[in-house]
Protein backbone atom coordinates (compact mmCIF):
# COMPACT_ATOMS: atom_id res chain seq x y z
CA UNK A 1 0.00 0.00 0.00
CA UNK A 2 1.39 3.43 -0.94
CA UNK A 3 0.36 6.94 0.39
CA UNK A 4 0.36 10.39 -0.78
CA UNK A 5 0.56 13.18 1.31
CA UNK A 6 -0.45 16.66 0.84
CA UNK A 7 0.20 19.66 3.34
CA UNK A 8 -3.27 18.97 5.36
CA UNK A 9 -3.11 15.46 6.00
CA UNK A 10 -5.19 14.64 3.30
CA UNK A 11 -3.92 10.67 2.83
CA UNK A 12 -5.25 8.77 -0.28
CA UNK A 13 -4.24 4.67 -0.51
CA UNK A 14 -3.41 3.29 -3.37
CA UNK A 15 -4.94 -0.48 -2.50
CA UNK A 16 -3.93 -3.10 -4.97
CA UNK A 17 -7.13 -4.33 -6.72
CA UNK A 18 -6.58 -7.07 -9.59
CA UNK A 19 -6.89 -6.24 -13.37
CA UNK A 20 -9.59 -3.85 -14.48
CA UNK A 21 -10.61 -2.09 -10.87
CA UNK A 22 -6.97 -1.29 -10.27
CA UNK A 23 -7.23 0.43 -14.03
CA UNK A 24 -10.58 2.29 -13.77
CA UNK A 25 -9.78 2.92 -10.03
CA UNK A 26 -6.50 4.45 -11.18
CA UNK A 27 -8.31 6.59 -13.88
CA UNK A 28 -10.71 8.04 -11.87
CA UNK A 29 -7.87 9.13 -9.59
CA UNK A 30 -5.71 10.68 -12.19
CA UNK A 31 -8.99 12.34 -13.48
CA UNK A 32 -10.03 14.06 -10.01
CA UNK A 33 -5.89 15.25 -9.78
CA UNK A 34 -5.79 16.64 -12.87
CA UNK A 35 -9.26 18.75 -12.70
CA UNK A 36 -8.82 20.16 -9.31
CA UNK A 37 -6.21 22.86 -9.97
CA UNK A 38 -6.18 24.17 -6.53
CA UNK A 39 -6.03 20.38 -4.59
CA UNK A 40 -3.81 20.61 -1.58
CA UNK A 41 -2.44 23.54 -3.36
CA UNK A 42 -0.41 25.84 -1.00
CA UNK A 43 1.05 28.72 -3.21
CA UNK A 44 -1.42 31.31 -4.38
CA UNK A 45 -3.12 31.84 -8.67
CA UNK A 46 -3.97 35.49 -9.04
CA UNK A 47 -7.36 35.58 -10.63
CA UNK A 48 -9.70 38.24 -11.83
CA UNK A 49 -9.38 41.71 -10.56
CA UNK A 50 -12.68 43.85 -9.50
CA UNK A 51 -12.49 47.68 -8.90
CA UNK A 52 -16.00 48.07 -7.71
CA UNK A 53 -17.99 51.38 -8.54
CA UNK A 54 -16.17 54.09 -6.14
CA UNK A 55 -18.77 56.20 -3.73
CA UNK A 56 -18.22 59.50 -2.83
CA UNK A 57 -15.72 58.63 -0.14
CA UNK A 58 -14.93 54.75 -0.32
CA UNK A 59 -13.39 52.49 -2.73
CA UNK A 60 -14.03 48.75 -2.95
CA UNK A 61 -12.34 45.92 -4.59
CA UNK A 62 -12.11 42.58 -5.04
CA UNK A 63 -9.64 39.65 -6.10
CA UNK A 64 -10.41 36.29 -7.44
CA UNK A 65 -7.33 33.41 -6.55
CA UNK A 66 -7.07 29.93 -6.34
CA UNK A 67 -4.81 28.09 -4.35
CA UNK A 68 -3.93 29.13 -0.83
CA UNK A 69 -5.39 26.35 0.63
CA UNK A 70 -3.62 26.98 4.21
CA UNK A 71 -4.88 30.37 3.82
CA UNK A 72 -1.50 32.45 4.68
CA UNK A 73 -1.81 34.81 1.62
CA UNK A 74 -2.71 38.24 2.52
CA UNK A 75 -2.62 41.29 0.34
CA UNK A 76 -0.90 45.01 1.37
CA UNK A 77 -2.70 47.86 -0.26
CA UNK A 78 -0.80 51.22 -0.24
CA UNK A 79 -3.00 54.31 -2.32
CA UNK A 80 -2.02 58.07 -2.98
CA UNK A 81 -3.91 60.68 -4.56
CA UNK A 82 -3.60 61.60 -8.26
CA UNK A 83 -0.76 64.16 -8.27
CA UNK A 84 1.22 63.82 -5.27
CA UNK A 85 4.19 61.07 -4.21
CA UNK A 86 3.10 59.93 -0.69
CA UNK A 87 1.85 56.44 -0.76
CA UNK A 88 -0.25 56.08 2.12
CA UNK A 89 -1.31 52.74 3.55
CA UNK A 90 -4.83 51.01 3.82
CA UNK A 91 -5.77 48.06 5.66
CA UNK A 92 -5.34 44.71 3.64
CA UNK A 93 -8.06 42.99 1.60
CA UNK A 94 -9.70 40.25 3.58
CA UNK A 95 -9.37 36.56 2.87
CA UNK A 96 -12.28 34.86 2.32
CA UNK A 97 -13.00 31.01 1.15
CA UNK A 98 -16.05 29.35 1.69
CA UNK A 99 -17.71 31.30 4.48
CA UNK A 100 -21.44 31.22 4.10
CA UNK A 101 -23.79 34.15 4.82
CA UNK A 102 -27.65 32.81 5.36
CA UNK A 103 -30.47 34.39 6.07
CA UNK A 104 -33.99 32.49 5.92
CA UNK A 105 -34.91 32.03 2.37
CA UNK A 106 -34.04 35.52 1.18
CA UNK A 107 -29.94 35.57 1.18
CA UNK A 108 -28.11 32.04 1.00
CA UNK A 109 -24.11 33.40 -0.70
CA UNK A 110 -21.27 31.30 -0.12
CA UNK A 111 -17.91 33.49 -0.92
CA UNK A 112 -15.68 32.49 -3.03
CA UNK A 113 -11.95 32.42 -2.78
CA UNK A 114 -10.68 35.69 -2.73
CA UNK A 115 -9.91 38.90 -0.70
CA UNK A 116 -11.73 41.92 -1.20
CA UNK A 117 -12.14 45.15 0.80
CA UNK A 118 -12.17 48.88 0.75
CA UNK A 119 -10.07 52.24 1.31
CA UNK A 120 -12.04 54.57 3.19
CA UNK A 121 -11.82 58.16 3.84
CA UNK A 122 -11.30 59.74 0.56
CA UNK A 123 -11.90 62.69 -0.52
CA UNK A 124 -15.18 63.29 -2.50
CA UNK A 125 -14.27 63.91 -6.34
CA UNK A 126 -10.68 63.25 -6.30
CA UNK A 127 -8.78 61.04 -8.27
CA UNK A 128 -6.23 57.94 -7.01
CA UNK A 129 -4.09 55.39 -7.56
CA UNK A 130 -3.73 52.14 -5.73
CA UNK A 131 -1.52 49.43 -5.66
CA UNK A 132 -2.24 46.00 -4.47
CA UNK A 133 0.68 43.28 -3.30
CA UNK A 134 -0.06 39.46 -3.00
CA UNK A 135 2.13 38.19 -0.54
CA UNK A 136 2.78 33.96 0.14
CA UNK A 137 5.02 32.46 1.99
CA UNK A 138 4.51 29.44 -0.08
CA UNK A 139 4.52 31.53 -3.90
CA UNK A 140 2.69 33.13 -5.88
CA UNK A 141 2.07 31.96 -9.69
CA UNK A 142 1.69 34.98 -11.66
CA UNK A 143 1.53 38.82 -11.57
CA UNK A 144 1.76 39.20 -7.58
CA UNK A 145 0.70 42.93 -8.06
CA UNK A 146 -1.88 45.01 -9.22
CA UNK A 147 -2.20 48.85 -9.64
CA UNK A 148 -5.06 50.72 -10.63
CA UNK A 149 -6.91 54.28 -10.71
CA UNK A 150 -10.07 55.55 -9.35
CA UNK A 151 -12.09 58.69 -9.26
CA UNK A 152 -14.41 58.86 -5.85
CA UNK A 153 -17.99 60.38 -6.85
CA UNK A 154 -18.55 64.42 -6.25
CA UNK A 155 -20.90 65.01 -3.88
CA UNK A 156 -24.31 66.26 -5.13
CA UNK A 157 -25.13 69.74 -5.51
CA UNK A 158 -28.59 71.48 -5.85
CA UNK A 159 -30.16 71.17 -8.93
CA UNK A 160 -29.83 74.51 -11.13
CA UNK A 161 -33.07 76.15 -12.87
CA UNK A 162 -35.25 73.46 -10.26
CA UNK A 163 -38.89 74.23 -10.06
CA UNK A 164 -39.65 75.05 -6.19
CA UNK A 165 -42.80 73.78 -5.46
CA UNK A 166 -44.26 75.06 -1.08
CA UNK A 167 -46.31 72.53 0.63
CA UNK A 168 -47.69 73.18 3.32
CA UNK A 169 -49.96 71.14 6.36
CA UNK A 170 -53.46 71.13 5.93
CA UNK A 171 -54.08 72.99 9.27
CA UNK A 172 -50.92 75.58 8.21
CA UNK A 173 -52.53 79.23 9.30
CA UNK A 174 -49.28 81.52 8.67
CA UNK A 175 -48.27 83.03 5.23
CA UNK A 176 -47.93 80.59 2.24
CA UNK A 177 -45.21 81.36 -0.33
CA UNK A 178 -46.79 80.62 -4.01
CA UNK A 179 -47.07 78.39 -5.55
CA UNK A 180 -48.80 76.84 -2.45
CA UNK A 181 -50.41 73.34 -1.69
CA UNK A 182 -51.65 71.15 1.23
CA UNK A 183 -49.87 68.20 0.61
CA UNK A 184 -47.38 66.50 -1.80
CA UNK A 185 -49.89 64.77 -3.79
CA UNK A 186 -51.85 67.85 -4.85
CA UNK A 187 -48.04 69.31 -5.44
CA UNK A 188 -47.62 66.62 -7.71
CA UNK A 189 -50.62 66.78 -9.35
CA UNK A 190 -51.27 70.23 -9.47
Amino acid sequence: MEKLKCSHNIKIRFVLLPGKIKTIAMCHLLVFLLTSPAFCMDKTIPGKFIVEPPTIICAGFEWNIEGDDNRNASVEVTYHESGTSQWREALPLLRLNGEKVVFGELINFTAPNMFAGSIFDLKPGTGYECRFVLKDPDGVSGQASKTVTVTTRQEPTDYKGERVLHVYPPDYKGEKEEPAFTGLMEAYYG
